[in-house]
């Protein structure tokens, strides 16, 4: 099953970054939250344009937690974890699941049916 994942994620190859996450989003791997906060962040410093406003400190933070939890899950998803994680993209950074097994079931009944990605 870990290998047909990988097979899978391998397939995607001709797809942008976005897109994949987009799918791996639909399976439950990240969240489309993260897909967003990815993109502001990826834009700004792709394009030099990544300054602090002061007055925006806070949001940029909260953005960068998101990335480093959805760093985490996607690392997780690889490695084939299932267990707990603190997610920092929760505001005080709760213990919560994640099941790699789940999301490759869910990651798997999309590529059978594209109609859903």
């Amino acid at each position: 099953m870990k290998t047909r994942a990988e097979n899978i994620m391998g397939g995607m190859k001709s797809s942008s970054a976005s897109d994949r996450l987009h799918v791996l989003a639909k399976a439950g791997v990240v969240d489309e939250k993260d897909i967003k906060a990815w993109k502001s962040i990826r834009h700004a410093a792709a394009h030099g344009g990544l300054d602090v406003d002061p007055s925006e400190l806070q949001s940029l933070l909260e953005r960068v937690n998101r990335l480093v939890a959805m760093t985490y899950k996607l690392a997780f998803f690889k490695i084939g974890y299932r267990g707990m994680y603190t997610d920092y993209a929760t505001r005080g950074w709760p213990s919560v699941q994640f099941d790699a097994d789940a999301c490759k079931v869910r990651l798997d009944a999309l590529t059978q049916d594209p109609n859903k990605a």
